[in-house]
């Protein structure tokens, strides 16, 4: 989990200072971590799923890493799993803002700041998360929107 960690982290800083080569350097070993991972590691099931899911956007698969996305909130869809749900679509929202998909982002982020979970406007202001569609009207548009940084209603 730290190896992963580590390199996970070194290739989104690497990537906006333009060095491609450790981005490309750190994938393969993500992506072996991430399929060689399972729950006898000691990892619970979010942390499996969200080395899943950055392996993938992090290799540039986009259509797996947004499928790998969705069929994890998917599972967590009975009414018990909501945290579980929420940080999924978390990480659904950060997977759609790494390939510039704005409109799909905004959308989730959107439905997000309408309910309690770990999103809000200061942080979605600084995280680099978010770089890539930072620019887009529609999500500095969401960031303008007063009802977005109040209070979520439960």
């Amino acid at each position: 989990g730290t190896r992963f960690s580590c390199l996970a982290f070194r290739a989104r800083a690497a990537e906006p200072l333009g060095r491609s080569d450790l981005v490309a350097k750190a994938v393969p070993e993500l992506l072996a971590i991430a399929e060689a991972t399972g729950p006898a590691a000691g990892f619970d099931e979010q942390t499996l799923y969200s080395m899943k899911v950055q392996a993938l956007t992090l290799a540039g698969r986009r259509v797996e890493a947004v499928a790998v996305a969705r069929r994890g909130i998917d599972a967590a869809s009975a009414p018990g799993q909501l945290s579980l749900r929420r940080w999924r679509e978390i990480e659904l929202a950060r997977a759609l803002a790494w390939f510039g998909e704005a409109p799909e982002c905004v959308e989730v982020l959107g439905r997000l700041l309408r309910v309690p979970c770990e999103v809000a406007v200061p942080g979605l202001r600084a995280d680099p998360s978010w770089d890539r569609v930072r620019e887009d009207p529609a999500f500095q548009a969401l960031l303008a929107d007063p009802k977005n940084g109040a209070p979520p209603k439960p």
